[in-house]
C-alpha cells in the first residue's frame, strides 16, 4: 500500500568492492587481509575472491530504526521476505511489506526498508547479482542488450505486488532460492531466469511511464574515495588522501560527501568502521579489543563511545541481540 511520498538525502551503503583499489606494496597486506571477511560475508560463491563475486546472498533481520537516508546499489538487488512486517521506502513513496513479499531494484535505484518492530523484525534474503560477470561466466554475448532493456524499457521494480504480477514475483523467488543454493550449472540457471525477468518486465512496461536509470555523476566521481574507505577502513584514512584519489580539492570532496551520503567524510569512515564492527560482533567470537583494533579504533574506549553512539547499545549488547549475523546498517 503506497503512502504519502517522502524526500530523503541519497546516500551509499552496500557490499564492500575492492575493484580497482590499487594493489601497491602498501596496501596489498590491507588487501589480502580484508578479501577472506568479505567473501566469507558477502557470497557464497564457494572460494572465488571477494572482486571476483558474481552474486552475493545474505540474510538480514532489517533495523525498526527510523530512516533517514536511502541508498542504492550497482548491482541488480533481489529479495525476498522470509517473516515479519516491515515498509520500503523510495523517492516515490512508502510501500508495507510482508512475509512472502518479494523485491526488484536495478542499478542506482534508490530505496531503503525497516522493520516495524524489532518484536517481530523483517527478515529478508537479498540477492546481488553483478549481471557482467555472470554473464563473462557463462559465455552470454548479449549483456548490452540486457542493459539496454534495464536503462529504457523497464518500469516495474521495487516491492513487487504478488497479486498485479504473479509470474514476476515467481521468478523473483525462483531466483533468490537458486542463487543461495549450490546446485549444478546454478550460474546458468540464475542467468536464465533473470533473462525471462527481464523480458517480461518489458512487457509489462510497455503502456507504462520509463524509468532512465543512470548513476549520478557526482557518485562516479567520489566512487575511489568510497571504495577506499571500504577497503582500508582498519587503517588511518586521510582525508587528503581521498581528495586526491577523486581529484577534487578537499572542500569539493567535504561538500561531495555532503550531499552523496548525507554525511562528512569522517562521519562516513566512522560508519563504515562501525558497521564491519558489527558484522565481527554478530559472526566472530574476538574480544572488543581485538574488534576495535580491526576496525580502525586505537583503543577500546573510543571504540565503545562510538558504537553507543550509532547503535544505542554497547558492542557486548549488541552481540547478544536475537537477530545475530543480521547487519542492521543494511536495509534492503
Amino acid at each position: 500500500m503506497q503512502k504519502g511520498a517522502i524526500t530523503l538525502q541519497k546516500t551509499i551503503f552496500s557490499p564492500a568492492d575492492v575493484e580497482g583499489i590499487p594493489c601497491n606494496p602498501q596496501t596489498r597486506a590491507a588487501r589480502n587481509y580484508l578479501l577472506p571477511f568479505l567473501d566469507r560475508f558477502y557470497g557464497n560463491d564457494g572460494n572465488r575472491p571477494a572482486e571476483r563475486q558474481i552474486v552475493h546472498t545474505s540474510i538480514y533481520a532489517l533495523p525498526a530504526s527510523k530512516i533517514t537516508a536511502l541508498h542504492f546499489h550497482d548491482t541488480i538487488e533481489l529479495g525476498f521476505c522470509d517473516s515479519g512486517d516491515g515498509e520500503c521506502h523510495t523517492e516515490n513513496g512508502v510501500t508495507d511489506t510482508f512475509s512472502g513479499d518479494v523485491e526488484l531494484f536495478f542499478p542506482y535505484e534508490t530505496h531503503m526498508s525497516r522493520s516495524k518492530s524489532m518484536d517481530k523484525p523483517s527478515t529478508w534474503k537479498f540477492v546481488q547479482i553483478e549481471l557482467a560477470k555472470l554473464c563473462q561466466e557463462v559465455g552470454y554475448a548479449n549483456y548490452s542488450a540486457l542493459v539496454a532493456m534495464m536503462e529504457n524499457d523497464i518500469a516495474v521494480s521495487g516491492i513487487i505486488s504478488r497479486k498485479k504480477y504473479p509470474r514476476l514475483a515467481e521468478i523473483i523467488r525462483q531466483i533468490v532460492d537458486e542463487a543461495v543454493s549450490d546446485r549444478r550449472n546454478r550460474y546458468e540457471m540464475t542467468l536464465s531466469l533473470l533473462c525471462e525477468l527481464l523480458i517480461l518486465d518489458t512487457r509489462l512496461s510497455e503502456n507504462l511511464p520509463k524509468v532512465r536509470r543512470n548513476a549520478n555523476p557526482k557518485v562516479l566521481r567520489l566512487k575511489p574515495a568510497l571504495d577506499y574507505v571500504k577497503c582500508f577502513y582498519s587503517h588511518d584514512i586521510s582525508i587528503e588522501y581521498l581528495a586526491e584519489l577523486c581529484h577534487m580539492s578537499i572542500t569539493q570532496l567535504r561538500a561531495c560527501f555532503r550531499e552523496i551520503t548525507g554525511s562528512t567524510p569522517k562521519e562516513y569512515i566512522t560508519r563504515m568502521r562501525i558497521h564491519m564492527a558489527e558484522l565481527y560482533l554478530t559472526s566472530t567470537d574476538h574480544t572488543i579489543l581485538e574488534i576495535a583494533l580491526e576496525t580502525g579504533f586505537g583503543d577500546v574506549s573510543g571504540f565503545y563511545r562510538a558504537f553507543v553512539a550509532k547503535t544505542g547499545v554497547p558492542p557486548s549488547d549488541y552481540r547478544k541481540k536475537p537477530e545475530k549475523l543480521l547487519v542492521s546498517d543494511k536495509r534492503g
